[in-house]
């Protein structure tokens, strides 16, 4: 089925070009997607033991560091079933959230998927939602410091800074130098971090706009936390175990896209682009805020 393309026109936000659909009508809700880097570091205890020369034993204990890349995230995803293709060529992992039109809105809130092209530059082809038990990313705590410019209850710009809270789940199961480490299989809670993270946002939209976009630059995500699940040799007995991670996820500068691109991702109440003065208006405004920040 063939639909209408986006007509692109400048927004001027920070290093990042922005598109609006040319008026129409009714438009469809727009997306804004973004590329993903994720990368986990584990630490888990490897206990040694070693005999001693005049008998009994001696134990000690020390850490094992597992570095978690993008590409063996990619594995595990495809080792999971989510993604079917034979190999990793042309996969990359984008964050996905609708394109706010309300300060209100503008957050850490994020829905993964795996997407395939061509080539680095081509469209997309192919896209895989990743299931919050592999992967989730979810924003608790929001605070705004920003500044909006009205004309009447419209808004026509809007600058500031977004500071969120931030919990990550990842539940991987790879294979390490002969030893399987499984933080997905139940009763395993996988990797459980959290972190603060940071962005500044910006809007300017012409007269000739039919839509306000706030666009939020590119953010990056760091923090700690704990990971439990089973250790044990490729093909043997697994037996439990704890540790400690560090990660950063880095969602860098997003673009406009159609929502029927992504149709599992939901669109909150009163976060629908906004005509803009040039739209004939209704009789009345009434837009009212619907959301909280928690």
């Amino acid at each position: 089925m063939n639909r209408p393309k986006l007509s692109f026109s400048v927004l001027a936000v920070v290093a990042l070009v922005f598109g609006a659909r040319q008026a129409q009508a009714q438009y469809n809700y727009l997306l804004l997607e973004a590329p993903v880097t994720i990368q986990f570091s584990v630490s888990v205890p490897n206990v040694v033991n070693v005999a001693l020369t005049g008998g009994g034993n001696s134990r000690r204990t020390t850490p094992t560091t597992l570095p978690i890349t993008p590409s063996m995230v990619l594995d595990d995803l495809r080792a999971s079933g989510i993604i079917t293709a034979p190999d990793n060529v042309g996969w990359t992992i984008v964050a996905v959230r609708p394109a706010p039109s309300d300060v209100y809105f503008v957050d850490a809130s994020y829905r993964f998927f795996a997407v395939r092209r061509a080539t680095p530059t081509s469209e997309i082809i192919e896209r895989v939602a990743i299931p919050s038990t592999k992967l989730s990313f979810n924003r608790n705590y929001s605070n705004y410091v920003f500044t909006e410019r009205f004309l009447g209850n419209l808004t026509l710009s809007a600058t500031g800074r977004s500071t969120n809270y931030v919990e990550v789940t990842y539940r991987p199961n790879f294979v390490r130098t002969g030893t399987r480490y499984d933080f997905f299989t139940d009763p395993a809670a996988g990797i459980t971090a959290s972190g603060n993270a940071a962005f500044v946002f910006a809007s300017t939209s012409a007269d000739t706009d039919p839509v306000l976009i706030i666009a939020p630059t590119s953010m990056r995500l760091s923090g700690v936390g704990g990971v439990t699940g089973q250790r044990g040799p490729d093909g043997g007995a697994l037996s439990s175990v704890e540790g400690l991670v560090t990660f950063t996820i880095s969602i860098g500068a997003p673009r406009l896209v159609d929502a029927q691109d992504y149709l599992d991702v939901a669109v909150p109440d009163g976060d629908a682009p906004l005509p803009l003065i040039n739209t004939a208006p209704p009789i009345t405004f009434d837009f009212p805020y619907l959301g909280t920040s928690e």
